[in-house]
């Protein structure tokens, strides 16, 4: 079997460092995370060959991202700590902001509501 290691990642995290390998089947998109030589996600046959694969190391959710960048040629790009809000992924201060003032809102409303 001959490996697509497309990818390998150093993630400095409180409990030490962390290597990260991500293999891609440019052919078949097979997608293969592995976090110190340790299988965490597996996808054989994919027909989308870019996209987002997210897994976790201990509690640190992460991402690698696969975009095309010319013919057959693809950049992968590696996130760590990445904030979840109600299930959505938030990139970005303003987005962050965003979401906490409408949760915020949302929460005073239903406040108002319960003591009227």
């Amino acid at each position: 079997m001959t490996s697509d290691i497309v990818g390998v990642w150093d993630v400095s995290l409180a409990d030490g460092v962390h290597q990260i390998e991500f293999e891609h089947g440019t052919t078949t998109g097979k997608r293969i995370v592995r976090v110190d030589k340790k299988e965490m996600l597996r996808k054989d046959w994919l027909f989308k060959l870019v996209g987002k694969e997210y897994f976790c190391i201990g509690k640190t959710k992460c991402c690698i991202a696969i975009d095309a960048i010319a013919g057959f040629a693809y950049e992968y790009t590696m996130q760590k700590k990445i904030h979840w809000m109600y299930g959505v992924m938030v990139n970005d201060f303003p987005q962050l902001e965003s979401l906490l003032k409408t949760a915020l809102k949302h929460t005073l409303n239903l406040v108002l509501i319960k003591h009227i």
